[in-house]
């Protein structure tokens, strides 16, 4: 089964930088390197450190979304006309995840915890495929993520 697993962190993964999220999925790795069930696919911050670290897998495929002066000026851009004109654009990180997600042709793609992420992505695919990983009370912040769900 092939499934991508969608982060939308500032810490990588592996979790090389600590975060809870970030350690949740790297034990899911290290659990898939023993029982061999998932081909994982991971979409995270790039990082040197976790590059490397990231090397010692072989169930495991990194697609390391890049923050560069280019991503930072497009976003400031973007987030400016957001609340110019009030309309939702996604950050260019999550234009870029939608790219590489848009390559493969994945059974499941879970989304850890960013209704931004969620949004954008459930817009382009095939919602039956999309799992959202909730985490903390992100449902009584913003009760419109239901939107985003299959119920």
């Amino acid at each position: 089964m092939k499934v991508a697993i969608v982060l939308a962190s500032p810490l990588p993964v592996p979790s090389v930088k600590g975060g809870a999220i970030e350690t949740l999925v790297t034990n899911l790795i290290d659990q898939n390197e023993v029982f061999k069930e998932l081909d994982l696919y991971i979409f995270s911050i790039f990082d040197h450190e976790a590059i490397i670290e990231s090397r010692k897998y072989k169930f495991t495929h990194f697609n390391w979304i890049r923050y560069s002066l280019r991503n930072k000026v497009i976003n400031l851009i973007t987030r400016s006309y957001s609340r110019i004109t009030g309309a939702t654009v996604p950050h260019y990180g999550i234009l870029q995840t939608i790219k590489k997600l848009k390559r493969g042709d994945f059974d499941y793609v879970v989304v850890e915890g960013s209704i931004q992420m969620l949004a954008a992505i459930s817009q382009r695919f095939n919602n039956s495929r999309i799992y959202f990983h909730l985490h903390s009370a992100t449902l009584f912040a913003n009760p419109e993520v239901y939107n985003f769900c299959r119920k």
